[in-house]
């Protein structure tokens, strides 16, 4: 009728509903970034709840394991910052304060910054020494006081209060949601699918998250062990900003390793080059050996659209949305493929004629 194609409306209908679900995520983003991150802290703890429930009798309940999981991780937070806390911080202290003396020494620079440079050395030095000189040095107050910078916003502290919160909720409740999503759909192939896809993302993300952090608490061990033995200043400091960029897929551990190396040029350490061939060999050991047996299946995702996403999470969401932005992908890639599995069921079962 009219040239009009049901199916070509339909699929018109998807297409611009899929825009407007984008345009809404984009919308309210920092609202969906809230609650990434409140899930991400969810599955962190997921398994100890699920452990703690194997362990404790069933008169005690989920709502009970999961707020005793609480104070054994609020407790173990309180020990680690009692650790490493104090040291940090001061070893921050120092080396923002110890800046902008060092910059402004140019015997120290001509030291610090490597010959093989060639003529780029001295152009370098000139354009540091400017910067300082003139807007750079704008900078400086800021890097002594920036310890004192990092005790957050009014935001930040709304964060760190409400992703807690919601992460309770989500590993309270989250099979009673998952059966309320179920339900909704009804009975069928569309049940049967919805089922398969939550149970794929399920799964992947709690493979993920989980290999980040312990890649991340790996990285720290490894990086703190190693600095300590080669007596790298501000050991700790460094160990810890590439625990955090661990989170960031592909872009986070380059940072890392150019903030050790500027960490230990401008604390005048004289090995540089053997922090290139351990970060090296240790890119090599965690890329290829520890991070494919920890993130297991689900996660393969070609690294140029993990690059992409990257970048384009940074654009979206900032940080938030650059450590987002692999998971984010791999539920579309699973979501995709489900369906597509599912419509080649559909393709190849036997029509069933009915007798006359």
């Amino acid at each position: 009728m009219l040239g009009l194609s049901v199916r070509a409306a339909r699929a018109t209908w998807t297409v611009l509903l899929i825009i407007g679900m984008i345009a809404l995520v984009y919308k309210i983003g920092e609202t969906v970034i809230l609650f990434m991150s409140a899930l991400f802290f969810a599955y962190v703890l997921s398994p100890a709840v699920s452990a703690m429930e194997r362990v404790t009798p069933r008169v005690v309940g989920r709502t009970t394991a999961v707020t005793v999981v609480y104070l054994l991780f609020l407790g173990l937070l309180a020990g680690l910052a009692a650790t490493f806390g104090a040291s940090l911080v001061d070893q921050a202290t120092s080396f923002a304060q110890r800046i902008p003396d060092l910059i402004k020494n140019r015997d120290w620079l001509e030291q610090t910054i490597p010959g093989w440079l060639g003529p780029a050395k001295e152009r370098i030095i000139d354009w540091v020494q400017q910067q300082t000189s003139s807007g750079g040095a704008a900078l400086v107050p800021f890097l002594k006081n920036a310890p004192m910078a990092l005790k957050g916003t009014l935001t930040g502290a709304l964060y760190f209060v409400l992703v807690p919160i919601l992460a309770f909720f989500f590993i309270k409740d989250g099979p009673d949601m998952r059966e309320y999503i179920l339900s909704v759909i009804g009975e069928g192939q569309r049940r049967e699918l919805l089922d398969d896809i939550l149970s794929d993302i399920h799964t992947m993300l709690g493979h993920y998250i989980r290999a980040l952090v312990t890649l991340s608490a790996i990285s720290i061990v490894v990086y703190s062990t190693f600095f300590s033995i080669i007596g790298l200043p501000y050991s700790v400091l460094v160990a810890f900003q590439a625990a955090v960029l661990e989170f960031i897929p592909v872009i986070g551990p380059l940072i890392a390793g150019v903030v050790m190396l500027l960490v230990a040029g401008f604390s005048g350490f004289g090995h540089l080059l053997v922090i290139v061939i351990f970060w090296v060999i240790y890119r090599g050991i965690q890329d290829y050996i520890l991070s494919p047996n920890l993130m297991g299946k689900g996660v393969e995702i070609h690294p140029l659209l993990i690059l992409f996403g990257v970048l384009a999470g940074e654009q979206v969401g900032g940080v938030p949305g650059m450590i987002f932005s692999v998971p984010v992908i791999a539920m579309v890639r699973l979501i995709f493929v489900r369906a597509r599995r599912a419509a080649e069921r559909r393709r190849l079962a036997p029509v069933q004629i009915e007798p006359l």
